[in-house]
């Protein structure tokens, strides 16, 4: 089977100059490991398609060193990302990690649920940089300008001061898989509940993100990741994650034989970590 254009890109990982997946501005390029390095990024990963058997790999691409291709600025990559909102979102998986493996360590049964001190706003910004930094494939070779859901992300990720805009909502879950999933415009039409769900997701051990295209009549029952769109960036809050009642892993991309999905396969990432998470 012929590799994909994304699959080609991170394997080879892009063009050492171009225009920035997340400012825009041209120059150097560097590697931006989505999910973050810190995160646990870092392990050999082999790429799959995002539908079909484990079998489908598309031209079995193996990646070294993490999921990573260049896509962002320097500025954007080591202080937005790595200095300004990253180590939030690395400091919330990294306790949710140690907190799941030690009760397997102890032998001790998962609680329902467990409370998390963070600081939502940052974990919020970094979650978008990743998505915007994510399977830029045409993006980094074009001058042209963000599209108005990106746009309105790449506002909220340079404004510390923001709100979170209104478009969206972010939810988040417990995660234990060792597939790491970055997957952008996508849609979902759920049969059961006649309704359908517009996203952007990134899916990584312990955690998956997912940001929705607020609609009202959207319902979904997920912990959202800011429950005040209006806290400053500093405000740390708590963060429930339920370790018994989560949804499956495949969740919301496959939604089964009575649901539909829309998705652009070049903006479709899915890699198989070979280290397998402990829980």
């Amino acid at each position: 089977m012929r590799e994909s254009k994304i699959h080609q890109r991170i394997r080879t990982h892009g063009p050492k100059q171009g225009y920035c997946a997340i400012c825009r501005r041209f120059g150097s390029l560097t590697r931006e490991h989505i999910p973050p390095k810190s995160c646990g990024n870092i392990s050999a990963v082999k790429l799959r398609a995002l539908l079909g058997s484990s079998e489908a790999k598309l031209g079995s691409s193996i990646v070294q060193g993490g999921l990573n291709y260049r896509s962002t600025c320097s500025d954007c990559n080591n202080f937005w990302l790595g200095q300004k909102y990253g180590p939030s979102l690395t400091e919330f998986i990294s306790t949710v990690t140690k907190y799941a493996n030690s009760l397997v360590e102890h032998n001790l049964a998962l609680p329902l649920e467990r409370d998390f001190v963070a600081e939502p706003q940052k974990i919020a910004r970094a979650v978008m940089g990743c998505i915007m930094a994510g399977n830029a494939i045409d993006l980094v070779e074009s001058p042209r300008p963000h599209a108005h859901i990106y746009k309105l992300m790449h506002d909220y990720f340079f404004d510390s001061d923001a709100s979170l805009p209104d478009e969206f909502e972010i939810y988040y879950w417990f995660y234990p898989s060792k597939e790491v999933k970055v997957l952008k415009a996508m849609t979902t039409c759920f049969e059961i509940t006649k309704c359908c769900v517009a996203y952007e997701l990134i899916k990584f051990f312990p955690l998956a993100f997912m940001i929705v295209w607020r609609e009202e009549d959207i319902k979904l029952h997920l912990p959202k990741l800011v429950q005040d769109r209006h806290m400053s960036v500093d405000t740390k809050d708590y963060l429930t994650v339920k370790f018994k009642h989560f949804p499956a892993t495949s969740f919301p991309e496959v939604p089964g034989k009575s649901g539909t999905v829309l998705f652009n396969n070049e903006q479709a990432t899915v890699g198989e970590n070979f280290s397998k998470p402990q829980v």
